[in-house]
């Protein structure tokens, strides 16, 4: 992981690198639009990869990391130094929705990401999600159930999978119904895009969020 000025210093060397540079994509990066970088390496191409100096410079610093880690199975990653734990991606969108999100907030700040940014543990997320799922996920309906059943971080919602989305108890509905649920998501996610100057945070700080928003 890497900041813009690191970014800028790989690309310094040669422009092709671009190709491997994504998006990484935590909580403070969603919800504060903060920026970090990443280099996406699958084995069938860090070979052409390598042979740039800032590329195999960040490869074999990890590799140096993993090697001298207590964790067995962090040593045994020191293998594939080019390469996250896991590599797991969408090929559409990713929901996200943020592990740790403050107990103020009337709604949990979830989103629809482009497949290829990155997202960074721990964080939740649906690779492929319909967008009706995002209404679900974000409906005043889910954070009653959130805030009944998940942990607590100090006093914020710990969101889980296997707690908060797994156990959500939700009828079966019909496809006329998901349709209406993917409309109010879109409906949230457009009026999100007319405050373009405002963080996620400042979006759904209950005591400023925007009036057409909370209708929304």
């Amino acid at each position: 992981l890497f900041g813009e000025a690191e970014r800028d210093q790989l690309l310094a060397e040669n422009r092709a690198i671009a190709a491997v540079i994504r998006s990484a994509v935590g909580a403070e990066e969603f919800l504060n639009n903060g920026h970090r970088w990443c280099l996406w390496l699958p084995d069938q191409i860090v070979g052409e990869f390598k042979k740039y100096r800032t590329v195999k410079q960040r490869i074999d610093a990890c590799r140096i990391f993993r090697e001298g880690a207590s964790d067995a199975g962090t040593r045994k990653l020191a293998q594939k130094p080019h390469q996250f734990r896991e590599m797991h991606g969408g090929k559409d969108l990713t929901l996200f929705v943020p592990t740790v999100s403050s107990e103020r907030r009337h709604y949990l700040p979830c989103g629809l990401l482009p497949a290829d940014q990155v997202v960074i543990a721990p964080n939740q997320v649906i690779y492929n999600a319909p967008v009706w799922i995002l209404g679900l996920v974000s409906s005043q309906m889910h954070i009653v159930w959130v805030r009944a059943v998940a942990g607590r971080l100090e006093d914020r919602i710990r969101y889980s999978s296997s707690i908060c989305y797994n156990n959500f108890p939700f009828p079966p509905i019909g496809d006329s119904q998901r349709q209406q649920i993917a409309a109010h998501a879109e409906a949230v996610m457009l009026t999100r895009e007319k405050w373009p100057d405002k963080s996620i945070a400042d979006l759904y700080d209950p005591d400023a969020m925007p009036a057409d928003l909370l209708v929304a």
